[in-house]
């Protein structure tokens, strides 16, 4: 496959969700149907002590992502993904640029060499829908703790797409998720989220303010309509609250 490489800017929020099957529901409503998928991302740091949820800290997020679709066609691939993240009300914006690597595992190799190192990793899994220029994910996220990249080589056995039918029990249209797998155990597992995202690559530096703004009330708009508070947003980034469940993780293990 050619490697691809995209710049964009990223308009985006997340939401806390207290019934992801009823949202679940909605969103099948509401929105086109796209894709089951499970993305797995290591975050890669160059700096000592570095963290990945630390803004000021040059960092590569690597992720392995398989899809399945509607009409049970299947996609695998390794995305390496840097952006320049800023945090507003909630409100994401990120310029990205992004290019596809293969084989992963000599990709992740190379940045050992040229001193990055893995901070953290997560597990999404879900669904994604769009609808007049927005992208939503239902997601569950939990840490993971492996490298992403050898478990996502395209190898044309069809293995990427029978590991994600095992999990969402793929039916002609539509791809109807079977939650208990999905369930993720406590304290690993940030819970569910609904993630919308506008991305562009037309916002100049003229009239970035205005772009913005106008993607942040339409996304809030959509959120309305899903019948989710704004105060269910969540401005943290999820490498922040992994590391924190992570943190408690050890702490209990430690105790008699």
């Amino acid at each position: 496959m050619e490697n691809i490489s995209i710049m964009a800017t990223e308009i985006e929020l997340k939401a806390h969700i207290q019934d992801s099957e009823a949202l679940k529901a909605l969103l099948f409503r509401k929105a086109e149907y796209i894709s089951a998928f499970e993305k797995d991302d290591s975050y890669w740091v160059r700096a000592p002590g570095a963290s990945a949820s630390d803004p000021r800290t040059a960092r590569l997020r690597v992720r392995g992502e398989k899809r399945v679709f509607p009409d049970g066609s299947e996609v695998s691939r390794i995305v390496a993904t840097y952006k320049n993240k800023e945090v507003t009300g909630g409100i994401e914006v990120n310029d990205e640029l992004e290019f596809e690597v293969q084989p992963g595992p000599a990709f992740e190799a190379f940045l050992e060499r040229v001193g990055f190192t893995r901070d953290i990793c997560k597990r999404k899994r879900g669904w994604d829908f769009f609808r007049d220029g927005i992208t939503a994910e239902l997601v569950a996220v939990s840490l993971f703790q492996n490298s992403v990249s050898a478990d996502f080589q395209s190898d044309g056995t069809g293995s990427t797409k029978k590991r994600l039918q095992d999990v969402f029990s793929v039916k002609s249209k539509v791809a109807v998720p079977k939650t208990e797998v999905l369930e993720q155990p406590p304290i690993e597992s940030l819970g569910w989220f609904v993630e919308l995202e506008i991305l562009t690559n037309d916002i100049h530096a003229a009239n970035r303010g205005k772009a913005v703004e106008e993607a942040r009330e339409k996304l809030l708009s959509f959120l309305a309509e899903l019948g989710i508070s704004g105060e269910a947003i969540e401005s943290r980034y999820y490498t922040e609250m992994l590391k924190e469940a992570f943190s408690k993780l050890q702490f209990l293990k430690k105790q008699p």
